[in-house]
């Protein structure tokens, strides 16, 4: 995942700019392809709720399996998401069969992702009862609330700087088929207040029964995490694990390959991309797990001089 470039695939679907596709009279595809659906460049005449209601009431609409938000913002709206959240819940009813939902698409051109205004995003989960895949940038301003779903398979939350708030939110829902969980953590320096302390529940298997894949990421304590996450009793059951974007480094590294580590023989991906190892203990690492991906590592520094991926 990145934040410089719009989705090209997801949930095994192509991604396209729905508004382009008009522009240049393309055949529309909805069961065949999820669309993103953003306002247009500067100075178009054409608004975000214009687009949004356009996709919405088209007559295929509803075999659509997912849709992916884009900008919002226009010439007509320059605020947070609650509008974009509102419009998805009215029209939800026309989308029978949606089963993912990315909120938030929008590239650090268009908008760093710290200065996403978000909201209440809650009343989407309670729109779309089968929703299985969730994933949201940006955590200025947002709320996941209560969250309560029976379907929820993976839920995916980015951010430059999360709060504690968010975590806890998380921590404390109720999510019985949840198999993938991915947050990124972020800076303090863009908003995190978060400790390890707060994410120790998350690693408990009573929690989320089962979970499959976790993920950590884009956290200035990536060491710690890694430790905690190697030595937790979910550890044996994921068979995905991320740990990119990061500040990890040779402590953190050995960590997973450690005697006390409880990863085991189900794990089958590994992430640690854009983090600090040194080319010892990659090799180490890549001794126990050879499907890990170490790429875009920068070998071990002073731990001040390490700096997340996604802040800004």
């Amino acid at each position: 995942m990145t934040v410089s470039a719009h989705a090209e695939r997801w949930m095994g679907f192509p991604v396209k700019d729905y508004l382009e596709c008009l522009e240049k009279r393309q055949a529309l595809d909805f069961e065949g392809t999820v669309y993103r659906v953003a306002s247009e460049r500067y100075g178009s005449e054409i608004s975000y709720e214009q687009i949004f209601r356009q996709w919405a009431e088209h007559p295929d609409a509803a075999l659509a399996p997912g849709v992916v938000v884009g900008s919002w913002l226009d010439e007509d709206w320059d605020g947070d998401s609650a509008r974009a959240v509102a419009l998805l819940v009215e029209y939800a009813p026309r989308l029978p069969r949606l089963r993912g939902l990315f909120f938030g698409d929008i590239t650090s051109e268009e908008n760093e992702i710290s200065w996403i205004q978000n909201s209440d995003i809650s009343p989407l989960l309670n729109a779309f009862p089968l929703l299985e895949t969730f994933r949201v940038r940006g955590s200025s301003g947002l709320s996941l609330g209560a969250l309560r779903h029976s379907t929820l398979r993976s839920l995916t939350v980015e951010s430059g700087g999360l709060e504690r708030t968010i975590i806890e939110q998380i921590t404390a829902s109720r999510l019985p088929m949840l198999e993938e969980l991915e947050i990124w953590l972020g800076s303090d320096g863009y908003g995190a207040d978060h400790t390890l302390a707060d994410l120790l529940p998350l690693l408990d298997p009573a929690r989320f029964p089962r979970l499959r894949r976790l993920g950590l990421c884009n956290c200035e304590y990536q060491d710690e995490v890694a430790k905690a996450v190697a030595e937790s009793a979910i550890a044996p059951q994921l068979e995905g694990l991320k740990l990119s974007m990061g500040t990890l480094g040779d402590v953190g590294g050995m960590a997973l390959v450690g005697p006390k580590s409880r990863l085991g023989h189900s794990l089958r991906a590994l992430d640690l991309h854009h983090n600090y190892l040194s080319e010892r203990v990659i090799e180490q690492i890549t001794a126990v797990f050879p499907f890990a991906n170490v790429d875009e590592n920068e070998g071990e520094e002073d731990p001040d001089d390490r700096y997340i991926s996604v802040s800004e």
